[in-house]
């Protein structure tokens, strides 16, 4: 049926042309899953990462389970990289670390409260500090004798610079 098919003077191709052909097909659609596979590992690490960072570690206080270097925190991290691979949601996740440490804060929102603003007020009051202290132990000014009248009288400079200023005057 298929020799039917084919037009007058079209010539069939080699048999090992048909062969290097799939082959180059299965290459190139091989590499294309590597390249997706790659990218959604890279994208799954991504997410792990990112929640591992938002999850405050119960380990090392003040630090998050990213930055923690506690072997816990390690187990912790591989096992959210497993569930984001098998598709947890990032709230069922937060839900299952928190019912391992019943009574823990894992967002972190008690030790962030302040924010910025302890660190501003600390930095404040160092310079307040800095500044009433220096004013406080600063050396007095020099103190400088006022010049003597006698002194005022006999420079002749003075009477240099008052007759400059009657001779302008009189002009």
């Amino acid at each position: 049926m298929a020799l039917a098919s084919r037009q007058p003077g079209h010539k069939r191709r080699p048999r090992w042309a048909r062969s290097w052909l799939a082959l180059v097909g299965a290459a190139v659609l091989v590499f294309a899953g590597v390249l997706h596979a790659g990218q959604t590992d890279a994208e799954h690490a991504r997410r792990a990462h990112a929640l591992s960072s938002k999850v405050m570690s119960p380990f090392c206080p003040g630090s998050t389970l990213a930055t923690c270097t506690s072997p816990q925190a390690a187990k912790w991290r591989t096992d959210i990289q497993n569930w984001v691979r098998e598709g947890v949601s990032e709230e069922e996740i937060r839900r299952r670390l928190a019912a391992r440490v019943p009574g823990h804060d894992l967002s972190g929102t008690a030790t962030a409260a302040w924010g910025w603003g302890l660190p501003m007020a600390l930095a404040i009051g160092a310079v307040v500090l800095l500044v009433w202290l220096l004013r406080r132990f600063r050396p007095p000014p020099p103190a400088t004798t006022p010049a003597s009248k006698d002194e005022i009288a006999n420079d002749p400079s003075l009477d240099e610079k008052l007759d400059r200023e009657l001779d302008r005057l009189d002009e």
